[in-house]
């Protein structure tokens, strides 16, 4: 069976989808796994979000917040069990996305009073944000962020439609706005649910983004002291050839000067033991001038 080639607008739309999930220069790049002072920072993280988020449920319950019907432990567990896998949000950032989400799901129906908890909610932002910010396998994470938009889609349907079981007159009584009572709750839950999962997103991307950012300069930093160093090692090279050659220069000329005039006394010593004297003067000076020299560069 053939498939039909895309088109460049579809390729074009793909790209520009691939560049805003991954960095279009290094699409490659892993983000390095937490340390162990972050880790350590997320257990307890986790520990005190669970005790505040515990002692929210008692606060609510105790002014009356509370679904009569609903068995009172059941807002416990269902907090502590959403709390519990941030311990490991940066360890482990796919699975507890993951557990987050079956946890979600399912725990809004054990426990719809706690569902609608600030800490409840809170918790499985941070672990969509988490799962942004730090999962170092990206296709695998758009892959789980697509099925928990599906999830999300299909949960908001199953609320609507057992909303819409109600009776209006006992769901929406004191509604007073000029749109329909139904449709104007379909639409703030929308807007809410976008804002909650777009802003995790967000929020997670940019996170990611500055720590590629970091990780680029990081790098371009160490390149830099590289080549600082290499440039420092060539001219120290470069200095030293520059003086072998001075002093080669210097060395040579004298010890020309040195041979000829030694030379030349040697011939005349016996016939004019004046010249054969200036000429040593001369090799005299000459080796002098060039211990001075030498000296002169080596400084």
């Amino acid at each position: 069976m053939s498939t039909a080639a895309a088109t460049p607008e579809q390729l074009s739309r793909r790209t520009r989808l691939f560049h805003w999930l991954n960095d279009p220069e290094d699409p490659h790049w892993e983000r390095p796994g937490p340390t162990r002072a972050q880790r350590r920072h997320d257990v307890l993280s986790a520990v005190l979000a669970l005790g505040v988020g515990l002692l929210m449920v008692m606060f609510a319950k105790s002014f009356g917040m509370r679904i009569p019907a609903e068995a009172t432990w059941r807002g416990y567990l269902a907090v502590a069990l959403m709390v519990l896998p941030l311990a490991a949000r940066r360890t482990f950032p796919l699975i507890t996305l993951v557990l987050a989400s079956a946890l979600f799901l399912a725990l809004s129906y054990l426990s719809p009073e706690a569902a609608t908890s600030l800490t409840f909610q809170v918790a499985y932002f941070v672990s969509l944000y988490s799962a942004v910010a730090w999962a170092r396998d990206r296709r695998t994470l758009w892959i789980l962020g697509a099925l928990v938009i599906v999830e999300m889609a299909v949960w908001l349907t199953v609320t609507f439609t057992l909303t819409n079981a109600f009776t209006s007159e006992d769901l929406f009584e004191d509604a007073a706005g000029p749109i329909a009572p139904m449709l104007a709750y379909v639409l703030f839950t929308t807007v809410m649910n976008l804002a909650y999962f777009g802003g995790a997103i967000l929020i997670g991307r940019t996170s990611w983004r500055g720590a590629l950012e970091r990780s680029r300069a990081d790098a371009h930093a160490r390149q830099l002291a590289e080549q600082a160093e290499e440039l420092a090692r060539r001219a120290v090279v470069d200095e030293r050839i520059r003086i072998a050659r001075e002093l080669h220069d210097v060395v040579a000329h004298h010890v020309s000067v040195i041979g000829i005039q030694a030379a030349a006394a040697r011939r005349v010593m016996d016939r004019s033991p004046e010249q054969a004297t200036g000429a040593l003067r001369t090799v005299e000076s000459a080796s002098r001038e060039a211990v001075t020299e030498m000296r002169s560069l080596l400084k």
